[in-house]
């Protein structure tokens, strides 16, 4: 059980640091990926 909880937030903390770095490569002309 801990495993697939662990798994579940890292896909979610995966998510919201590619949804951050483009919003960041949005707002910005440099490009991190």
């Amino acid at each position: 059980m801990q495993e697939s909880l662990d798994y579940i937030f890292r896909k979610k903390n995966c998510h919201f640091v590619l949804q951050f770095f483009k919003g960041k490569s949005m707002t910005s002309s440099t490009h991190y990926f």
